[in-house]
């Protein structure tokens, strides 16, 4: 169990009691990564000042991995790694509180379920004699869930 941290920042507009807006992020949460996604909010109170909301976070996730690990051989022959990324979905829902302040701002506190995916392909060749090679392609998923505790600012 590890605490790491998320940088997120979303534009859209509200209509009502409703928000929806586009967002992107950079994840930190074991792999570094960077989510696309749409968000939908809707507060549950009618009435002017501080609010309760809901909200759910839907896109794509974006590896943004960096390797830099060397690849030995039992054999002592020279290889070579190659890694290939494809990223995968992100998503994200909880329930939030929004204390509002003066000019329309707000400062939220919100606590949520997060998931986020994606692959990665391993190619190593290495070199087994005069004009011969051998490769060798592992693929691994990777998908992550967590709980968030999210803080945040509206203006």
């Amino acid at each position: 169990h590890a605490v790491s941290g998320a940088l997120q920042t979303v534009n859209g507009i509200g209509y009502g009691n409703w928000f929806a807006g586009v967002g992107v992020g950079i994840d930190f949460y074991r792999y570094r990564s960077v989510p696309l996604f749409l968000d939908l909010r809707r507060s549950l109170d009618m009435k002017k000042g501080n609010k309760l909301f809901v909200y759910a976070d839907g896109g794509y996730n974006l590896p943004w991995v960096k390797r830099d690990e060397p690849v030995f051989s039992i054999w002592g022959w020279p290889t070579n790694t190659d890694y290939v990324y494809k990223g995968g979905l992100y998503m994200d829902a909880g329930l939030g509180y929004a204390v509002h302040v003066k000019g329309g701002n707000a400062f939220l506190l919100s606590t949520g379920y997060s998931h986020k995916s994606f692959s990665e392909k391993r190619i190593t060749t290495a070199i087994t004699g005069e004009n011969t090679e051998r490769r060798d392609i592992q693929k691994f998923t990777y998908s992550m869930h967590r709980l968030m505790i999210k803080l945040g600012w509206q203006f």
